[in-house]
Protein backbone atom coordinates (compact mmCIF):
# COMPACT_ATOMS: atom_id res chain seq x y z
CA UNK A 1 0.00 0.00 0.00
CA UNK A 2 0.86 3.45 -0.83
CA UNK A 3 0.87 6.74 1.70
CA UNK A 4 -2.61 7.53 0.72
CA UNK A 5 -3.94 3.92 0.88
CA UNK A 6 -2.69 3.79 4.28
CA UNK A 7 -4.00 6.87 5.84
CA UNK A 8 -7.32 6.16 4.05
CA UNK A 9 -7.46 2.92 6.17
CA UNK A 10 -6.39 4.39 9.17
CA UNK A 11 -9.34 7.05 8.56
CA UNK A 12 -11.77 4.59 8.48
CA UNK A 13 -10.42 2.37 11.25
CA UNK A 14 -10.85 5.68 13.45
CA UNK A 15 -14.56 6.15 11.55
CA UNK A 16 -15.58 2.41 12.78
CA UNK A 17 -14.26 3.74 16.41
CA UNK A 18 -16.86 6.41 16.25
CA UNK A 19 -19.36 3.83 14.79
CA UNK A 20 -19.06 1.90 17.84
CA UNK A 21 -17.33 -1.11 15.70
CA UNK A 22 -14.22 -1.50 17.40
CA UNK A 23 -13.52 -5.17 16.37
CA UNK A 24 -13.62 -3.78 12.40
CA UNK A 25 -11.29 -1.01 13.74
CA UNK A 26 -8.88 -3.11 15.18
CA UNK A 27 -8.38 -5.18 11.92
CA UNK A 28 -8.17 -1.91 9.33
CA UNK A 29 -5.60 -0.67 12.22
CA UNK A 30 -3.46 -4.55 12.04
CA UNK A 31 -3.37 -3.57 8.54
CA UNK A 32 -2.15 0.24 8.87
CA UNK A 33 0.48 -1.45 11.48
CA UNK A 34 1.89 -4.38 8.85
CA UNK A 35 2.98 -1.19 6.31
CA UNK A 36 3.84 1.76 8.69
CA UNK A 37 5.20 0.41 12.29
CA UNK A 38 6.45 2.85 13.27
CA UNK A 39 2.81 4.79 13.23
CA UNK A 40 1.87 6.18 16.60
CA UNK A 41 -1.61 7.20 16.60
CA UNK A 42 -2.40 3.50 14.99
CA UNK A 43 -0.57 1.47 17.91
CA UNK A 44 -2.24 3.92 20.52
CA UNK A 45 -6.12 3.37 18.37
CA UNK A 46 -5.65 0.08 18.13
CA UNK A 47 -4.79 -0.37 21.97
CA UNK A 48 -7.97 1.66 22.62
CA UNK A 49 -10.34 -0.86 20.74
CA UNK A 50 -8.62 -4.10 21.71
CA UNK A 51 -9.44 -2.27 25.65
CA UNK A 52 -13.49 -1.36 25.06
CA UNK A 53 -13.86 -3.81 22.00
CA UNK A 54 -12.45 -7.44 23.01
CA UNK A 55 -11.44 -6.49 26.19
CA UNK A 56 -8.13 -7.61 25.09
CA UNK A 57 -5.82 -5.43 28.13
CA UNK A 58 -2.81 -7.10 27.62
CA UNK A 59 -2.69 -6.20 23.94
CA UNK A 60 -3.83 -3.00 24.48
CA UNK A 61 -1.27 -2.39 27.15
CA UNK A 62 1.24 -3.35 24.90
CA UNK A 63 -0.35 -1.23 21.70
CA UNK A 64 0.10 1.78 24.27
CA UNK A 65 3.51 0.93 25.46
CA UNK A 66 4.41 0.83 21.80
CA UNK A 67 2.93 4.02 21.16
CA UNK A 68 4.80 5.66 24.29
CA UNK A 69 7.91 4.36 22.96
CA UNK A 70 7.64 6.05 19.68
CA UNK A 71 5.93 9.07 21.10
CA UNK A 72 7.23 9.40 24.58
CA UNK A 73 5.14 12.39 25.30
CA UNK A 74 1.67 11.08 24.51
CA UNK A 75 0.62 12.45 28.42
CA UNK A 76 -3.07 10.63 26.86
CA UNK A 77 -1.01 7.18 26.52
CA UNK A 78 0.17 6.88 29.76
CA UNK A 79 -3.10 7.64 30.82
CA UNK A 80 -5.32 4.78 29.05
CA UNK A 81 -2.33 2.85 30.32
CA UNK A 82 -3.12 3.47 33.50
CA UNK A 83 -7.00 2.10 33.48
CA UNK A 84 -5.97 -0.82 31.88
CA UNK A 85 -3.63 -1.42 34.04
CA UNK A 86 -6.19 -0.94 37.05
CA UNK A 87 -8.88 -3.13 35.32
CA UNK A 88 -6.15 -5.82 35.70
CA UNK A 89 -6.13 -4.87 39.57
CA UNK A 90 -2.25 -3.22 39.24
CA UNK A 91 -3.25 -0.06 41.22
CA UNK A 92 0.66 0.87 41.69
CA UNK A 93 1.09 0.66 37.48
CA UNK A 94 -1.74 2.68 37.13
CA UNK A 95 -0.62 5.06 39.54
CA UNK A 96 2.57 5.68 37.80
CA UNK A 97 1.42 5.81 34.65
CA UNK A 98 -1.10 8.49 35.80
CA UNK A 99 2.18 10.34 37.44
CA UNK A 100 3.91 10.29 34.11
CA UNK A 101 1.09 11.64 32.45
CA UNK A 102 0.62 14.46 34.83
CA UNK A 103 4.33 15.01 34.55
CA UNK A 104 3.60 15.76 30.64
CA UNK A 105 0.68 17.67 30.81
CA UNK A 106 -1.03 18.47 34.64
CA UNK A 107 -3.75 20.51 33.40
CA UNK A 108 -5.96 16.81 32.53
CA UNK A 109 -8.73 17.11 34.93
CA UNK A 110 -9.93 13.68 33.87
CA UNK A 111 -6.46 12.17 34.51
CA UNK A 112 -6.09 14.38 38.40
CA UNK A 113 -9.54 12.76 39.02
CA UNK A 114 -8.70 9.43 37.97
CA UNK A 115 -5.51 9.50 40.06
CA UNK A 116 -7.67 10.56 43.30
CA UNK A 117 -9.60 7.19 43.08
CA UNK A 118 -6.45 5.81 43.23
CA UNK A 119 -5.09 7.41 46.16
CA UNK A 120 -8.27 6.81 47.85
CA UNK A 121 -8.08 3.06 46.88
CA UNK A 122 -4.69 2.96 48.10
CA UNK A 123 -5.54 4.49 51.54
CA UNK A 124 -3.91 7.72 50.93
CA UNK A 125 -6.97 10.43 51.76
CA UNK A 126 -5.34 13.11 51.98
CA UNK A 127 -3.83 13.05 48.08
CA UNK A 128 -6.93 11.99 46.92
CA UNK A 129 -8.47 14.88 47.72
CA UNK A 130 -5.42 17.14 46.52
CA UNK A 131 -5.97 15.21 43.48
CA UNK A 132 -9.68 15.49 43.12
CA UNK A 133 -9.53 19.50 44.45
CA UNK A 134 -7.17 20.62 41.69
CA UNK A 135 -9.60 18.50 39.42
CA UNK A 136 -12.47 20.70 40.65
CA UNK A 137 -10.29 23.80 39.82
CA UNK A 138 -9.19 22.74 36.51
CA UNK A 139 -13.26 21.84 35.33
CA UNK A 140 -15.36 23.90 37.46
CA UNK A 141 -19.10 22.01 38.21
CA UNK A 142 -17.17 18.66 37.43
CA UNK A 143 -19.46 16.43 39.63
CA UNK A 144 -16.99 13.75 39.64
CA UNK A 145 -14.10 15.54 41.38
CA UNK A 146 -16.64 17.49 43.49
CA UNK A 147 -17.93 14.15 44.89
CA UNK A 148 -14.77 12.82 44.83
CA UNK A 149 -13.70 15.56 47.60
CA UNK A 150 -16.86 14.79 49.92
CA UNK A 151 -15.87 11.35 50.18
CA UNK A 152 -12.08 12.31 51.07
CA UNK A 153 -13.74 14.97 53.68
CA UNK A 154 -15.97 11.73 55.03
CA UNK A 155 -13.07 9.55 55.15
CA UNK A 156 -10.34 11.90 56.81
CA UNK A 157 -13.38 12.52 59.39
CA UNK A 158 -14.28 16.19 58.62
CA UNK A 159 -17.87 15.06 58.38
CA UNK A 160 -19.32 18.50 57.75
CA UNK A 161 -17.31 19.35 54.96
CA UNK A 162 -18.28 16.52 53.64
CA UNK A 163 -21.64 16.98 54.00
CA UNK A 164 -21.85 20.42 52.70
CA UNK A 165 -19.99 19.62 49.44
CA UNK A 166 -22.98 16.30 49.07
CA UNK A 167 -25.23 18.36 49.91
CA UNK A 168 -24.41 20.84 46.94
CA UNK A 169 -24.40 17.85 44.52
CA UNK A 170 -28.00 17.23 45.27
CA UNK A 171 -28.85 21.11 45.09
CA UNK A 172 -27.39 20.19 41.42
CA UNK A 173 -28.82 16.86 41.13
CA UNK A 174 -31.09 14.94 42.98
CA UNK A 175 -30.33 11.54 42.15
CA UNK A 176 -27.14 11.89 44.19
CA UNK A 177 -29.21 10.89 47.01
CA UNK A 178 -29.07 7.19 45.32
CA UNK A 179 -26.21 4.91 46.09
CA UNK A 180 -26.66 2.81 42.93
CA UNK A 181 -27.05 5.89 40.86
CA UNK A 182 -23.57 7.41 42.32
CA UNK A 183 -21.93 4.19 41.25
CA UNK A 184 -23.56 3.88 37.91
CA UNK A 185 -22.55 7.77 36.89
CA UNK A 186 -19.14 8.05 38.63
CA UNK A 187 -18.09 4.08 37.67
CA UNK A 188 -16.68 3.97 41.02
CA UNK A 189 -15.05 0.44 42.65
CA UNK A 190 -16.25 -0.60 45.94
CA UNK A 191 -14.26 1.27 48.05
CA UNK A 192 -15.48 4.77 47.08
CA UNK A 193 -19.04 3.66 46.49
CA UNK A 194 -18.84 2.01 50.44
CA UNK A 195 -17.50 5.93 51.59
CA UNK A 196 -20.48 7.21 49.70
CA UNK A 197 -23.08 5.32 51.16
CA UNK A 198 -21.72 5.94 54.97
CA UNK A 199 -21.80 9.98 54.22
CA UNK A 200 -25.30 9.45 52.40
CA UNK A 201 -26.56 7.57 55.46
CA UNK A 202 -25.11 10.34 57.55
CA UNK A 203 -26.72 13.32 56.18
CA UNK A 204 -30.33 11.54 55.95
CA UNK A 205 -29.67 11.09 59.46
CA UNK A 206 -29.89 14.52 59.53
CA UNK A 207 -32.90 15.31 58.13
Amino acid sequence: MDEKQINALFERGNNFIRMGNLTQAAKDYDQVLECRPDFAPAYFNRAFARQHGSGDLNGAIQDYSAAIRLKPDLAEAYANRAIAHQQQGDLQAALDDLNRALRINPQMATVLNNRGELHFMLGDFQAALDDFAAAYRLRTGYHHALAGQAICYYALGEIEQAYTLWQALITQQDQFIDAAYVAQEFGWEAPLVTEAEKLMKGLKGRE
